[in-house]
């Protein structure tokens, strides 16, 4: 939830200061709901990748197997 606030936060910012635009059919308040979802996405994504590594044997706190010649 932090970082949806903060993401929406630093874009508002930025369409203040004119350093970003919409086009005419987005909100900044399409934006606010759409952060917490796409973050939700994005850690599931991690989740994946993390399991899909653990089963490797390449996991985060696993060293890398040797490869056999």
């Amino acid at each position: 939830m932090n970082w949806s606030v903060a993401s929406t936060g630093f874009e508002w910012t930025f369409l203040k200061i004119g350093y970003m635009y919409y086009g005419k059919d987005w909100h900044l308040l399409y934006s606010a709901f759409s952060y917490p979802f796409l973050y939700l996405v994005l850690l599931g994504n991690l989740k994946i990748v993390d399991v899909i590594l653990q089963k490797s044997g390449c996991g985060r706190n696993q060293e890398p197997k040797e490869k056999q010649t």
